[in-house]
């Protein structure tokens, strides 16, 4: 079925010989290309998995990158277990106000609308070494409660046209990210932070990547750090 759809668009209208010469020969090899460019393109164009690598494990926090498919920006995933219970590691990552405290260069979150319980939307700055510009993002942040394991998820996704531009700031286009808050048996808290995102702008892939090590990595051992100074301890 798969290479009758492939060869009807270029057998209308060709006319096919009965000798078995050169002709039929040379129209073999035609077909033949034809389904050979096809499925070259068919494979460049599905959507690949690629694996997880460990980049950085320090501290007790451990950072991985992946490849995306149609990215050169690489997509992270960070993690680190907190010596603190989930209730109060909730509280603090749902303080908007000491965010910027923890997230590695962030400058300013604001709550801009807050649909229901679980949804709010937020206008956020990060703010960059010289001479890039500072970045801004408006995201929507979906909360899910999984009632079985007791698991926290929150969502991050995008939403650049929600408020107008400003004038010296970058406007993050892209962002998919999520949260994971997993409370242990001992009472400590695991944490997956995992993100991809396109800081636009010019900014060459090489130098974003390499910030991608250290966003989850700084911003992890920030945030436990935070938590123990505010008492997030037993």
């Amino acid at each position: 079925m798969k290479i009758l759809i492939l060869l009807s668009p270029v057998c209308k209208g060709v006319k096919i010989q009965k000798s078995t010469g050169m002709g039929a020969i040379n129209l073999v090899l035609f077909f033949i290309l034809i389904l050979n460019f096809s499925n070259s393109v068919l494979a460049d164009t599905g959507v690949k998995e690629y694996p997880w690598t460990l980049k950085r494990n320090q501290e007790g926090v451990s950072v991985y990158t992946r490849k995306i498919s149609g990215s050169a920006i690489l997509e992270f995933k960070g993690n680190v277990v907190v010596d603190a219970p989930l209730t109060r590691v909730i509280t603090l990552f749902e303080d908007g106000k000491k965010g910027p405290l923890w997230f590695y260069h962030g400058s300013r979150a604001t709550v801009i609308e807050e649909p229901d319980a679980l949804t709010k939307v937020y206008y956020f700055i990060a703010k960059l070494p010289w001479p890039i510009s500072a970045r801004d993002t408006v995201f929507e942040r979906i909360k899910s409660i999984d009632r079985g394991s007791g698991e926290i998820k929150y969502t991050l996704i995008s939403l650049p046209d929600r408020l107008p531009r400003k004038k010296g700031v970058v406007r993050v286009i892209h962002l998919k990210s999520s949260w994971r808050f997993i409370p242990l048996p001992d009472g400590r808290t695991e944490i997956y932070f995992r993100q991809h995102s396109s800081p636009e702008g010019f900014i060459p892939p090489f130098i974003v990547n390499l910030l991608v090590v250290d966003v989850p990595f700084y911003s992890l051992k920030n945030f436990r750090s935070l938590l123990e100074r505010a008492g997030g301890g037993h």
